[in-house]
């Protein structure tokens, strides 16, 4: 049977999810770019806890401006599709990659992963390659889309991902 965005968002907040409401754990709200997937992963029973809609490289760039201008920050690469800085703060030295990429992490799935990455697969089959594995170290797995393609393109896939997984009855 095939649903709608509405349909899935009303039974949701009928059963005490509010995707409107929801904020992730930073306590930022889901952005409206990826909102349609995260809905539809929520529905199928799939916690998701953040998600990012994905955001242009100058985006980024002027995200991180105030840890050049305060020494704490440095750009080191730069690629079309990614950026890395390196970091230094009080939390130590690292480094951070940034591309322009969708994605939604999700909890404590409520059952195994392997159907959902079959589907996964299937969709990738069709066009935009999405990525999806187990963080290290934790439950949490992340569905991101390749950085390899156009962010409008990587934006309307999540949303027409979104679709296959609501008229799905594999996962």
């Amino acid at each position: 049977m095939v649903i709608s965005l509405e349909q899935a968002d009303l039974y949701l907040k009928e059963n005490g999810f509010d995707i409107h409401r929801k904020t992730d754990r930073l306590g930022m709200e889901i952005e409206p770019e990826i909102k349609p997937l995260v809905l539809a992963l929520n529905y199928r029973g799939y916690e998701t806890s953040m998600s990012c809609g994905g955001h242009t490289l100058i985006e980024r760039e002027n995200r991180m401006q105030y840890r050049i201008n305060d020494g704490t920050g440095e750009l080191v690469f730069r690629a079309e599709r990614g950026l890395v800085y390196k970091i230094n703060d009080k939390f130590g030295e690292r480094t951070h990659v940034f591309n322009e990429s969708p994605w939604v992490h999700i909890e404590s799935p409520r059952k195994g992963m392997d159907d959902f990455a079959k589907f996964i697969q299937n969709h990738n089959s069709l066009g935009i390659i999405w990525n999806f594995e187990k963080l290290q170290g934790s439950e949490t797995f992340r569905l991101e889309t390749s950085p390899r393609y156009d962010l409008m393109q990587m934006r309307q896939d999540s949303e027409d991902l979104a679709y296959e997984i609501l008229g799905s009855e594999k996962i």
